[in-house]
């Protein structure tokens, strides 16, 4: 990339051009998320980097070094003057949305006023089908036919076209590089409403069909995609909303005794906009969704989370309600509270905050529910206590929720070289936390950090293992399901973790959604969600839109689940679920379980939690027995659905070793007339 003022060319650097360009409605300036939030960065020919470039009266010269300083929906600002563009990763980051970049300033305003007229910028070396978009931009587009025919012509198609699935096969599938894991089907951003970007992922399975979903936040909006076919994903419906960089979604299914069936909606925020809380009916899928409200307590919120829900099917867990809890909104200084979903189509306000100051900003949130003797920490334990993982940047924080009224601070806690505590999860045994800093990799030169944290004490959680990745990639969001903790990884997609021993967790396989290049850059996955009953895994990739992935990493290793995906029985017959280990038993294992009410409570069906052991080289079918206790009054069968695929846990064989992880049996009973014809 060149500079040039008058007849002085200055060069800046190929890394220099890793703009990312957002803002493309117009010169206006734009309003973003985070507590330090909304900083411009500044470059001039003549600057010196040095600092975090936020300085207009020293502005720094090259965009490289100042993309190492920003977070998502900062601002890059450019003065007049020539740039050349030369290869097709930098026009990558040229037409990426995270970090808005805008050009047509001047330094004897102190980058007051975009005025591309009397500030040119020009862009050298512009293929003629990304010029207008550059334009938009700030920029003064100059066509340069050899760029185009040398370096750009597949760039639109990689990022645009829909690929067909590929299986992962001496390191690659089709483009992508991959380890232990398949493309399954990918739509690239042109098959929805016409966004410029992807932002976070949810899936749903619709307990009345069996049909799965993928939700997937998109910078205008949210957009709902059936996986009936996986091979071939197909939009059903989409909800439009403010243009920005940051939306979230997440869903709460219920069962409805008087509709006899189970009822969905999703919930979604959106950050630097004024959405507030839009809530979207589910429930006439598989044809269309329908938008049902924007609740205005709030403008804007960079998270929402739903408590107490078992993930693959977002339906409550026993005996809890669910809270919806934002984090990040624009009221009570970002800090976190909930809305209660006793009405899940109307969410009202439940717990608020007293006085907050800026230090109560919460970033992202997630929870647990311990039960063993840790309970005792909290005030409020009868059924356990309810913890709230709060995520605010520079520490995580631990609250007792368990009354949902009232949230008190159970410990603080931070780490060597924390620059942003962006989020995390917790381990299926519920001992362990996964940490992850948004901004370590670019502001300390790391490789991508994961940072694992022992809470036996939850008011002194521990550190106890780093995990680093191969690249320089940053580590964005995690899940854990079973023993593997599946994060998107930005620049090299999804990254899957063995956690079979949390304070030593090793690489199970990958997939590189973005192969254009592997930095520190805001580019390539967004989110991942892990829980699909199919075992699928879902990408949401800010460059090229959905992918849906199948993990191979579970092939070679032993495997638990339900052996038959319904059983139907009589009022009082007792129920048999037969459990099973399949592939590799060399080594012992254990699984506890938990069994879910769904459709039922306590008056209909008996159930107990507990555990299954299998000793090394056993695999014998294990069975759980309940009685189905329902009266003859009722004249009604009932149905167990298993959902045969969403309990099935991967413990890695060791011979020399337990592996103990929490599964949830994730089984949902129903009620149906006799004769039904349908699984509720």
């Amino acid at each position: 990339m060149t500079k040039q003022t008058g007849h002085q060319i200055k060069t800046i650097g190929l890394s220099t051009l890793a703009l990312i360009l957002g803002c493309l409605q117009g010169f206006s300036q734009d309003v973003f998320a985070h507590a330090e939030h909304d900083k411009a960065r500044f470059l001039a020919p003549q600057g010196k980097d040095q600092g975090d470039c936020s300085n207009r009266f020293r502005p720094c010269a090259t965009l490289s070094y100042a993309l190492a300083q920003v977070n998502k929906g900062d601002s890059i600002l450019l003065a007049a003057g020539s740039y050349q563009l030369n290869d097709d990763t930098t026009l990558t980051d040229l037409l990426s949305t995270t970090v808005p970049v805008k050009a047509g300033y001047s330094q004897l305003d102190q980058y007051r006023q975009q005025d591309p007229v009397t500030n040119p910028t020009y862009l050298l070396g512009v293929p003629a089908e990304f010029a207008d978009v550059l334009s938009r931009a700030g920029f003064t587009v100059i066509r340069d036919q050899q760029y185009t025919h040398e370096v750009a012509p597949t760039l639109a198609g990689k990022q645009q076209s829909a690929i067909t699935s590929a299986t992962c096969s001496g390191g690659m599938a089709g483009e992508y590089p991959c380890d232990n894991v398949d493309l399954v089907a990918h739509l690239p951003l042109s098959a929805f409403a016409s966004p410029s970007a992807a932002n976070d992922i949810w899936g749903h399975v619709d307990l009345n069909t069996g049909i799965e979903y993928a939700l997937i936040g998109l910078r205008n909006g949210t957009s709902v995609v059936s996986l009936q076919d996986p091979n071939n994903p197909v939009v059903v419906g989409s909800v439009s909303g403010d243009n920005t960089v940051w939306r979230d979604i997440k869903v709460y299914q219920y069962y409805d005794a008087e509709q006899l069936r189970w009822m969905a909606y999703a919930y979604v925020t959106a950050d630097s906009a004024s959405d507030g809380l839009v809530t979207i009916d589910l429930n006439n899928l598989p044809d269309s969704i329908e938008l049902v409200d924007r609740n205005t307590h709030f403008a804007s919120a960079h998270n929402v989370y739903i408590s107490n829900v078992d993930y693959s099917t977002n339906s409550p867990l026993n005996p809890d309600p669910a809270q919806l809890i934002i984090a990040g909104a624009n009221q009570f200084r970002g800090a976190h509270y909930s809305f209660s979903l006793a009405t899940p189509s109307a969410p009202t306000v439940g717990f608020t905050p007293g006085t907050t100051t800026a230090n109560d900003y919460s970033h992202d949130v997630s929870s647990v529910l311990i039960t063993d003797s840790r309970a005792q920490q909290c005030p409020a334990n009868d059924n356990g206590c309810s913890v709230l993982l709060d995520f605010n940047e520079s520490t995580f924080n631990l609250w007792d929720m368990t009354a949902p009224e009232a949230h008190s601070k159970l410990s603080s806690t931070t780490y060597n070289q924390a620059e942003y505590v962006h989020s995390g999860w917790w381990s299926e045994d519920k001992h362990y936390i996964f940490v992850h800093d948004e901004l370590d990799e670019s502001r300390r030169g790391l490789n991508t950090t994961l940072r694992i944290f022992d809470i036996s004490d939850l008011q002194d959680p521990e550190l106890v293992s780093i995990w680093t990745g191969p690249t320089a990639a940053i580590d964005h969001n995690g899940f854990v399901r079973g023993n593997k903790y599946y994060m998107s990884n930005y620049e090299r997609g999804l990254t899957i973790l063995d956690i079979s021993q949390p304070s030593n967790p090793l690489e199970a396989g990958f997939f590189d959604t973005f192969p254009t290049r592997t930095s520190n850059n805001f580019n390539g996955a967004w989110g991942v969600y892990p829980y699909l009953p199919s075992g699928l895994i879902l990408i949401s990739d800010i460059n090229r839109g959905l992918f849906v992935l199948r993990d191979n990493t579970l092939t070679e290793q032993s495997q638990v689940g339900f052996r038959d995906a319904n059983i139907i029985a009589d009022e009082g017959a007792q129920i048999t679920l037969q459990v099973q280990r399949q592939g590799d038993a060399s080594g012992a294992a254990s699984v506890k379980f938990d069994v879910l009410h769904g459709a039922t409570d306590d008056a209909d069906m008996t159930f107990s939690s507990g555990e299954l052991s299998w000793a090394a080289a056993t695999a014998a079918i294990k069975p759980l027995q309940s009685t189905s206790t329902m009266t003859a009054s009722q004249n009604r069968k009932k149905l167990f659905r298993a959902l045969k695929h969403a309990p099935r846990h991967t413990i890695s064989s060791q011979k020399s070793a337990t592996s103990h992880y929490r599964r949830r049996a994730s089984a949902i009973c129903g009620r149906i007339h006799p004769n039904a014809n349908y699984l509720v």
